[in-house]
């Protein structure tokens, strides 16, 4: 993880997920986020270029397998969410860390960076996507209780 400010590490009060479409990692991670702390966080997710018509379907089918349905996730652009405050906001691709630092430069929020692959740049069969799908959730879902349990 790769944080631009150094401002204490406490838990913050919003948090915003970043990627670059708003179709694999960045729902996956706010719905990780809400499964765990939506009662005490307020938690969202955008993408930082043209939105896509819906989530990718192999997404679906691993928050399915861990009782978390995002099949209905709304896909929001992150210049669109712009004005709302985020105390803390994680970009997970390098287009979207760059976009979010170009877009908040006036802004006090926390920006850190999770290089997460993109699991769809993984090539094979079903199972062997399927499993790159599977550690997305497995790493998002550690680095989301290790920096929000706090």
């Amino acid at each position: 993880m790769i944080k631009d400010n150094k401002k204490p590490n406490n838990t913050p009060a919003s948090v915003l997920f970043v990627c670059n479409f708003n179709a694999i990692r960045s729902p996956i991670a706010e719905a990780i986020a809400k499964k765990y702390y939506n009662k005490t966080i307020y938690i969202d997710s955008a993408g930082v270029a043209e939105k896509l018509e819906k989530v990718n379907p192999f997404a679906v089918s691993i928050m399915e397998e861990v009782s978390v349905d995002i099949s209905k996730h709304k896909m929001k652009e992150f210049e669109g969410l712009i004005d709302t405050p985020f105390d803390l906001i994680i970009a997970l691709s390098a287009e979207a860390y760059k976009k979010v630092q170009e877009l908040t430069k006036d802004h006090s929020t926390i920006i850190e960076y999770w290089p997460i692959k993109d699991p769809t740049e993984t090539h094979g069969n079903r199972e062997t996507i399927i499993s790159a799908f599977r550690d997305l959730r497995a790493e998002l879902c550690k680095n989301i209780k290790s920096r929000l349990s706090n």
